[in-house]
């Protein structure tokens, strides 16, 4: 279903259900922030899900596209590829998988897969920060071939091959000593 009510973010909603429900209504509510909520940090709008005709119990999936403003993720330098749908769910915001799915000139268009309906959150999660890889070096002893240049790595690396390689050669050669070997002493025992 197409929602196009104002303030609302959410422009579609993709419900499956388990079973056939008759008089399915929802109702779009958008907010600062509910006031007897938690506030959701870096938070870009708040909105409530009220539904009646259906229960959580029936619901086997809900897909919603949601838009936030290229002008609010510029504003305040955050990643668009960093914002996600969140749902108040036993006191806490769970973030939900989120997907951008097209750009617009004014929007980032995003989808979540959720299942059921409450109190939802768009907001910019600050990613997990990778330590410096200076630091990851330090910890780890640095080897000869990596401080050498590319051109002497590649030498190295061709210098190896033969050693690998002489093996068949030994044992080519061992079974060729002990056929000569049997040779003679076949030869012998005949006389």
């Amino acid at each position: 279903m197409k929602i196009t009510q104002k303030g609302i973010p959410f422009s579609e909603v993709k419900v499956w259900v388990k079973d056939e429900l008759i008089n399915v209504r929802f109702e779009f509510k958008a907010a600062e922030k509910p006031e007897d909520l938690e506030e959701k940090s870096n938070s870009y709008k708040y909105v409530e899900i009220k539904t009646s005709g259906i229960e959580n119990e029936n619901i086997e999936k809900v897909e919603i596209q949601f838009k936030v403003n290229k002008t609010w993720v510029s504003e305040n330098n955050y990643s668009p590829e960093n914002i996600y749908l969140f749902k108040y769910e036993n006191g806490v915001w769970r973030k939900l998988k989120t997907e951008m799915v097209e750009t617009t000139d004014k929007e980032y268009v995003y989808k979540s897969e959720l299942s059921g309906f409450s109190v939802f959150a768009i907001a910019y999660e600050k990613p997990v920060e990778e330590k410096p890889k200076g630091e990851i070096e330090e910890k780890k002893p640095k080897k000869e071939k990596e401080e050498k240049p590319e051109e002497e790595k590649e030498e190295i690396v061709e210098e190896e091959k033969p050693e690998k390689k002489i093996w068949p050669y030994i044992a080519i050669f061992i079974i060729i000593v002990l056929a000569v070997v049997a040779y003679f002493i076949g030869k012998k025992m005949k006389k």
